[in-house]
Formats: C-alpha cells, structure tokens, sequence
C-alpha cells in the first residue's frame, strides 16, 4: 500500500511538471533543476547532525511555525506583490 501511494504521487508530480512544461509556465530545465535541488536537500536532511537540528531543537518549531504563517499569508494575498 505505501508502494502505491509513492507511486502515485510521484506520478502526479511528474504530470504536474510536463503540463507545467505544455503551457510555458516553466522550462524543462526548471524542471531539472528543481527535482535536483530536491534531492539535494534530502541528502542534507538525511546527515545526523541536521537531522538532529530538525527534530529535536526548539527553535525549528518555531521556525516551521513562521514558515507555515508565511505561506499561508501567500495563500491568501495571491501573491508575492
């Protein structure tokens, strides 16, 4: 069952790339770029130390608090502008 559900989204992330691609939104390169710079941060996430720093420190609760408030300021205005 987890197999599937990984399946699934990568599936959807990959859909939701190309059509990102179809209508001119983004380059393929973008595309690269960005599942690059993904498992680049996986691989930072996954040393001990930063993982350590994640999960166990206060400060990253309340940074994850201000992050989330960010993006949910994003939501709602619409925009960076």
């Amino acid at each position: 069952f987890k197999g599937l559900i990984i399946f699934s989204l990568l599936f959807f992330g990959l859909l939701v790339s190309l059509s990102r691609v179809v209508v001119a939104a983004h380059w393929l390169s973008d595309i690269f770029g960005s599942i690059a710079l993904a498992l680049f941060m996986l691989k930072i996430i996954q040393l001990k130390f930063l993982k350590n720093l994640l999960y166990e420190s206060e400060s990253a609760k309340y940074f994850s608090f201000l992050l989330g408030l960010s993006w949910l300021y994003l939501v709602t205005i619409g925009s960076l502008y």
